[in-house]
């Protein structure tokens, strides 16, 4: 993994929502499935990402906020 992030993310039933942005390394192979797997054994059920969507190594996380 190259960089990760945790966000809130709206969520009609909740409010809010956890959302996940992980960025693997050029060279590393894991699929959507793999990650939510290691995510499974670390964390509560309730704090569990729930967007599952790739996002592409060369774009990176932007933190400028």
């Amino acid at each position: 993994m190259a960089d990760a992030a945790v966000i809130g993310v709206p969520d009609p039933t909740w409010r809010q929502a956890v959302k996940a942005v992980v960025v693997l390394k050029l060279d590393a192979a894991a699929t959507t499935d793999d990650l939510i797997e290691h995510v499974r054994a670390q964390v509560a059920s309730y704090k569990k990402p729930g967007v599952r969507r790739p996002r592409d190594a060369g774009l990176g996380i932007s933190r400028a906020w």
